[in-house]
């Protein structure tokens, strides 16, 4: 199977995303200002990330978390007189988990405003906007260009990763539940379609994008 022939097809409409605070909506107030004051006094965060380029992910060369989530983020928080930052890798899926068992203190991974979520964290403002994609093989042999090809067609199976979105987006478009593989990250779900366990990967299109410029470099 030749990688440089996946191709990525976008296919939902654009959707807000950003980092969250550490607090759930039902916290105290008072809660959520001691997490500021011991941050200001200590003068350090721990940021919770999974690693998914170009979002958040592990500078290979520096050793340090960056992407667009953490470095807003920084700035932020040194505007905020908080000038280190340490980031705490983990599954996306287990980001809002890890959040409210403070493993860390926020999280600067890109993330999805939904209503579930709202009900367990607060977020910030909106702080950039993506699109939906497909990743799937080449010359789409099942011609697979939305959620709907993919609940039309019984040999069609989605790949998501745990926790996000797309899941969601999948179950309300009609993909049953036995068509939908989850896995833990998008590299997993690259392997998974390279091996033929599903047909199709979606993700965001800058997500698909990043996956695309790697596969075609290699």
């Amino acid at each position: 199977m030749r990688l440089r022939g996946l191709l990525f097809t976008v296919v939902a409409a654009v959707l807000h995303c950003s980092c969250s605070s550490n607090q759930d909506p039902e916290g105290a107030v008072e809660g959520r200002k001691q997490t500021l004051d011991r941050i200001r006094r200590e003068g350090v965060v721990r940021i919770g990330y999974a690693n998914e380029a170009p979002y958040a992910y592990l500078d290979q060369l520096s050793g340090c978390v960056t992407g667009e989530a953490p470095e807003i983020a920084r700035v932020v928080l040194k505007r905020m007189g908080v000038e280190k930052v340490e980031g705490v890798l983990t599954e996306f899926g287990s980001l809002i988990p890890g959040l409210k068992a403070r493993r860390f203190d926020i999280i600067a991974a890109g993330m999805y405003i939904t209503p579930a979520r709202c009900a367990q964290i607060l977020f910030s403002n909106p702080t950039y906007s993506v699109g939906e994609a497909f990743m799937v093989l080449a010359g789409n042999p099942l011609s697979l260009h939305g959620y709907e090809d993919i609940a039309g067609n019984p040999e069609a199976r989605l790949g998501v990763v745990a926790g996000t979105v797309e899941r969601e987006y999948a179950k309300k478009c009609g993909i049953p539940d036995d068509r939908i593989l989850i896995f833990p990250d998008p590299m997993s779900a690259l392997a998974g379609l390279r091996a033929g366990r599903i047909e199709a990967y979606g993700g965001t299109s800058l997500t698909i994008n990043d996956l695309m410029s790697k596969t075609t470099s290699s």
